[in-house]
């Protein structure tokens, strides 16, 4: 976009500890022996099943996660889609008995109130649940730190409308100007933005160097390499060395394991213990400059 090439390209690890960092994406849900893969596409969020199975993931972490939950989705459209889906099946009454639901409104003048009200839900130690979209005012504006955010689910990659005349007609300029230098290709442009409001949503989560949290994608193309790259370095890496990628199977249950495990290390006790423990790499080092200074002396 700046016409300039850059030579030298940070990729900064994540301040948190790899361990405060939950990551998983939930790709397909299997249902009376089929396998259905979950894409949040604009034809499958016309169907029943798209969100019957978004309903369930979104139960199984509401059981499972304390405190505040974040739950970004493409459009008001979608949103509201979501929510008649909860209403008419009866799992908004369940998801209810796990978390006070809070839904972002389109209409900015509310939203301190609604902000309020949820962080207030949070602080008087009960479980709250927050309906927004991506590019919203909470996705990218808002600080959502310790128990305001224990988990961030994302459903779907938030690819604008093609054929909206401003993005239609960007792209095709991109495209013009990519052959004679200078701009990326439409499509590569196209899918960048996407990513950036995509990144800005995880991004609720984790606020500083204390902070621990989960992150779940929810749709079947976070497992493609074109659009794995697009996600956060420090995220990719502890993609690797997470727990299974794909069903939901399970997710209720890690989650839940997740998550008393930190609960337990924010105690006092848990502090401490943490202070006492010596790695095997701490270990390996001291015994290194100990060998060192003999050879010196």
């Amino acid at each position: 976009e700046l016409m300039t090439d850059f030579h030298q390209v940070v990729q900064a690890q994540h301040v948190v500890p790899a361990e405060n960092i939950y990551v998983r994406s939930v790709t397909y849900m299997e249902n009376e022996g089929k396998t259905i893969p979950i894409r949040a596409t604009f034809e499958n969020t016309k169907k029943p099943e798209f969100y019957r199975a978004i309903g369930q993931i979104i139960l199984e972490v509401s059981k499972a996660v304390p405190s505040g939950i974040l739950c970004f989705l493409g459009s008001y459209f979608v949103l509201q889609s979501l929510l008649k889906h909860l209403n008419i099946s009866g799992l908004m009454t369940i998801l209810k008995g796990n978390k006070k639901v809070f839904v972002e409104p389109p209409n900015s003048k509310e939203l301190d109130q609604l902000l309020s009200d949820y962080r207030e839900t949070i602080y008087a130690g009960d479980g709250a649940i927050m309906f927004a979209v991506f590019r919203g005012k909470i996705a990218e504006g808002i600080d959502f730190s310790d128990d305001e955010a224990r988990a961030v689910i994302v459903v779907g990659i938030p690819f604008a409308a093609k054929m909206d005349p401003a993005v239609f007609r960007k792209m095709e300029y991109n495209n013009k100007r990519s052959q004679i230098g200078g701009l990326v290709p439409g499509k590569e442009w196209y899918t960048t933005q996407a990513f950036r409001a995509l990144n800005q949503a995880l991004g609720r989560c984790i606020r500083h160097i204390n902070d621990w949290g989960s992150l779940i994608l929810v749709d079947n193309r976070f497992l493609y390499e074109e659009y794995k790259k697009m996600l956060p370095h420090w995220l990719t890496q502890l993609w690797g060395s997470g727990p299974y990628h794909g069903s939901h199977n399970t997710l209720s249950e890690d989650l839940e394991e997740f998550c008393n495990r930190m609960l337990k290390k924010s105690t006092p006790e848990g502090r401490e213990s943490e202070k006492q423990t010596i790695t095997k790499e701490e270990l390996d080092m001291v015994d290194g400059e100990s060998t060192q200074q003999k050879i010196n002396n």
